[in-house]
């Protein structure tokens, strides 16, 4: 399909070494996908005035909850759910979104280590200045810092995953980021594949038929889609009557994007 070896590489077995109990495979140097995503919402956190990102994924689950317990589809969403009210960017946490945050995080870490900067080269000046640029110098060695371009990452695994999924029929059923490496080149390496996963003709035509009709915001063949494929949704009440726009916003969860605007009822 024309990504490896240009886009990703899948380790080779070694089978001179290869034994009945061990499985020798080629290795391939660069740094976790888990790793560079956790440095990112670190940095984005940061930036957002928040200690790191386990204490913004925290807010962020606790804040969703809150959310889809009084109802969700009203009030506030996406971005101001952040916390910080002068923040009022956008109800969708997608792609634009995601691009706006990693910017933002670049631009406040790039200040922060200006800063940082500065302060190392007033040790130079003084006694009193160096105790200071001793302190940041420590500071700056423990930040582990990763420089990759995590967004063309990212659009490189999902499509790569929609070939396994769509055009091949079988996929890695177990692909966490730990399963994935940042190569020095920019190409992936995709590991473990242990596990993996079929899917029928019928079914991949299903998923490519859910993502056209997403991207069109074509609300009324999603929902048919999803009904024709054995998908239930029950209502409070205990209703199963559930609305189109209901269950396109379940797709977009599946599919695309974490969406927590308002949601507007077909039927009123």
């Amino acid at each position: 399909y024309g990504v490896e070896p240009s886009l990703v590489r899948i380790p080779r077995v070694v089978d001179d070494i290869c034994t009945q109990h061990v499985l020798a495979m080629e290795y391939l140097e660069g740094v976790s996908l888990s790793d560079a995503i956790k440095d990112e919402q670190d940095r984005v956190a940061k930036a957002l005035g928040r200690k790191d990102g386990d204490e913004l994924k925290t807010m962020l689950a606790s804040k969703m909850r809150e959310h889809f317990e009084n109802g969700g589809g009203a009030g506030e969403g996406g971005m101001q759910m952040l916390g910080d009210k002068s923040m009022k960017l956008m109800n969708v946490l997608g792609p634009s979104a995601t691009t706006l945050l990693r910017t933002y995080a670049s631009v406040r870490d790039g200040i922060e280590n200006a800063a940082i900067s500065v302060v190392k080269f007033g040790s130079k000046i003084g006694r009193k200045d160096n105790e200071v640029g001793l302190i940041a110098d420590s500071a700056v060695k423990k930040k582990k810092k990763i420089n990759v371009n995590l967004g063309r990452a990212l659009k490189t695994l999902v499509h790569v995953h929609g070939i396994q999924m769509i055009l091949s029929g079988t996929y890695n059923a177990d692909p966490h980021p730990g399963n994935v490496l940042l190569l020095p080149d920019g190409r992936l390496g995709l590991l473990d594949y242990g596990m993996v996963g079929k899917l029928s003709p019928k079914d991949r035509e299903a998923v490519a038929k859910t993502i056209v009709a997403l991207s069109d915001n074509d609300k009324a063949a999603t929902a048919k889609l999803y009904r024709e494929n054995g998908y239930k949704a029950t209502l409070q009440n205990g209703k199963d009557d559930v609305d189109d726009a209901v269950l396109h916003r379940f797709a977009s969860f599946h599919f695309d994007k974490i969406d927590l605007s308002p949601l507007t009822l077909d039927n009123g």
